[in-house]
């Protein structure tokens, strides 16, 4: 079974300050991790209650594209603004119950636990406090969460 779900999520955002005396007045940086969708590809394995009731367990590979942004600040007119686009790659697993409510239609209900892995990235930085690159880590690529369907068997 495949399926995309379109979210708009924020996996990570890191907002930093640093002490004026060493970075000098007014430097703050923001690092975000954003994931507009997520496709799931998932296998089900499951047991019928009743002769319309499946209660399943599901899990396979997750993909989405992740969109990175580093803003760093240096003091009054002085920015620098990195953005990247890459692929993440993990799995997919939960807990679903499907119920045939007429003919050939059904309604489900799914709990999906997601793990994208960790990402490092590496940006340019125009501040030679910080050398010609800085990269983050980014370890918060998980979710939980519930994914609705009606489907039509043919």
């Amino acid at each position: 079974e495949n399926s995309t779900s379109y979210k708009g999520g924020v996996y990570s955002l890191t907002q930093v300050s640093c002490d004026p005396s060493i970075c000098g007045p007014g430097f703050n940086y923001t690092n975000s991790v954003k994931t507009p969708w997520l496709n799931t590809t998932m296998a089900r394995l499951g047991v019928t209650v009743t002769d319309r009731f499946l209660v399943y367990l599901t899990g396979g590979l997750a993909v989405t594209q992740l969109q990175i942004e580093n803003v760093s600040n240096f003091g009054p007119g002085s920015s620098l603004s990195t953005k990247e686009t890459r692929w993440a790659v993990g799995y997919a697993a939960g807990l679903g119950v499907e119920y045939a409510f007429a003919g050939n239609w059904s309604a489900k209900l799914e709990g999906i636990y997601s793990d994208l892995g960790s990402q490092r990235f590496q940006y340019a930085s125009a501040d030679p406090t910080f050398g010609k690159f800085n990269s983050w880590t980014s370890d918060g690529l998980k979710e939980i969460f519930l994914r609705t369907a009606i489907n039509y068997r043919f």
